[in-house]
């Protein structure tokens, strides 16, 4: 429920308004109110600027709005503060997808997946990166473990913000239907 998410990140600003920033970005994000999310990750990356997944958050919400070279700019900036961290690496695999650096793409995507296996949306992203090289065996395979790691979809839906409800039926459709949309954005 993002509108609820938007609501009590709303209620706690107060109490710690760069967490609840970031969690206003992300439903705002997922409601498809991509400028408003940009705006609640922007202040939350200017008040606590070395807060890695707020950069993070920023990015995603500006490769929603459809600004790649932004997105990779705020996932450079998250790893400069975390090295480490295999959302930003992610997030910039998407990036560099829609920059059509499928190369930088997939290393990104497999550095990501190395520092967090068992992550299905990270499976997916190295999957769209083998599609975008011609290697449609990889991704295949990579996809097939992104579901077999995540049967609900969970993280595909994260990606999306919402779908369709005849997708929520069936999980395989439901993955890709999530990443085909993802990688067309």
């Amino acid at each position: 429920d993002y509108a609820g998410a938007l609501a009590d990140a709303r209620a706690a600003r107060r109490k710690r308004p760069v967490s609840a920033l970031i969690l206003e970005a992300e439903a705002l994000r997922n409601l498809g109110r991509e400028r408003e999310a940009l705006s609640a990750a922007a202040r939350a990356c200017a008040l606590e600027p070395g807060r890695a997944w707020a950069w993070v958050v920023r990015a995603k919400a500006a490769l929603q709005d459809g600004d790649a070279i932004a997105a990779r700019g705020f996932c450079d900036r998250a790893l400069r503060l975390d090295a480490t961290d295999a959302k930003a690496l992610g997030w910039r695999a998407w990036a560099h997808i829609r920059l059509g650096a499928a190369k930088r793409a997939r290393g990104d995507a497999r550095l990501a997946r190395a520092l967090s296996p068992d992550t299905a949306w990270l499976l997916a992203a190295e999957a769209e990166t083998s599609r975008a090289l011609g290697d449609h065996s990889a991704a295949r395979r990579l996809m097939s473990e992104a579901v077999r790691l995540d049967p609900r979809c969970s993280c595909a839906y994260d990606i999306l913000g919402d779908e369709p409800d005849s997708v929520r039926d069936d999980r395989f459709l439901a993955w890709v239907y999530a990443w085909s949309a993802a990688s067309q954005r």
